[in-house]
């Protein structure tokens, strides 16, 4: 008695993109598969390459930072200038300023936990979509009590607090005009135009 053949699918099936854990970047990071020039972030599993500082947004991460370092009290507290910031299994992302808890020797055998992470800012020009969406839900999953985007494109502050899931219970735009104080120093005013670069236009 002749049995039917059932067809064999060949197809093979579609997995989607490789993932990374923060495990295995790391471990490629220190046997040196990429480039030395090219500094990647890990979001969500996938690697970005850093865009290369174009002059405006240099000058503002150090101006923010020199601000910051003039403003905040650096005995209970320390600034950290675009260091990888391991957040999750699959998220290292590299925030431009991070306002850390404690003192800079008590991170030297270990990256600072979230609830150590104070304030992340972002300096943000062409990356503006990336920081107010992926950027954005990684420091709210993260549980980051607070998160700075500086706008230059729009000359603005945007200020997200109160992190739920990937998600911000508090989104403020404040104009160059306006002050914010930040959580982690209620009493220190910051002029939000302090923090951006003169308008040349």
């Amino acid at each position: 008695q002749e049995t039917s053949m059932q067809p064999i699918d060949l197809t093979p099936e579609s997995k989607g993109p490789w993932r990374w854990s923060v495990a295995q970047f790391e471990r490629a990071m220190a046997l040196g598969l990429f480039p030395e020039d090219v500094r990647l972030e890990l979001l969500e599993g996938e690697l970005y390459e850093k865009p290369m500082e174009n002059p405006p947004h240099a000058y503002t991460t150090d101006v923010i930072y020199d601000l910051l370092a003039r403003s905040l009290d650096l005995s209970t507290c320390f600034l950290r200038n675009q260091h990888a910031l391991p957040l999750s299994t699959t998220s290292t992302p590299i925030p431009d300023i991070a306002v850390i808890a404690g003192q800079r020797r008590d991170f030297l055998q270990s990256h600072p936990k979230p609830e150590q992470v104070l304030l992340l800012i972002e300096v943000s020009g062409a990356t503006l979509s990336q920081d107010r969406n992926t950027k954005a839900e990684i420091y709210a999953e993260a549980g980051i009590q607070e998160y700075w985007i500086v706008n230059l494109s729009q000359r603005r502050l945007e200020v997200f607090r109160d992190p739920s899931g990937t998600e911000w219970g508090t989104h403020l735009k404040v104009t160059e005009q306006q002050s914010i104080a930040p959580l982690c120093a209620p009493s220190v005013s910051i002029a939000v135009a302090a923090l951006l670069p003169p308008d040349l236009s």
